[in-house]
C-alpha cells in the first residue's frame, strides 16, 4: 500500500505563510493553523443570528454560515450539530 499524497506547500490566503493548505474558506485555500482559528471563531451570521463559523460567501458576498449558503457546515459538532464551541462541553 502506497503512502497518501501530500498536498503541495502553497501561500494561506489568510495569514501568508507557506504551508499544506488543506480546507477552503471563504472561497480562498487556508493553512490548519487558520482552519483552526476560523473553527474557533464562531459569531452571529447576519443571515440567520445562529451563532455559526462564517466560512462561506452569501449571495451579497457577505461571510456566512453553511446553512445559510446552501453548504455542508464542516465545523459543526458530528454529535449535536453546533458550532458555537469546538471542544463541546463537560456534563
Amino acid at each position: 500500500m502506497s503512502p497518501r499524497p501530500r498536498l503541495p506547500r502553497q501561500d494561506c490566503a489568510h495569514c501568508g505563510r507557506h504551508d499544506r493548505c488543506t480546507r477552503v474558506v471563504l472561497e480562498k485555500a487556508v493553512c490548519q493553523r487558520c482552519t483552526l482559528r476560523f473553527a474557533r471563531t464562531a459569531t452571529a451570521c447576519p443571515g440567520c443570528a445562529n451563532i455559526r463559523v462564517l466560512a462561506f460567501y452569501d449571495t451579497a458576498r457577505r461571510p456566512a454560515c453553511a446553512p445559510c449558503t446552501g453548504n455542508e457546515a464542516i465545523y459543526a459538532c458530528t454529535a449535536c450539530g453546533r458550532e458555537d464551541s469546538p471542544w463541546g462541553r463537560l456534563l
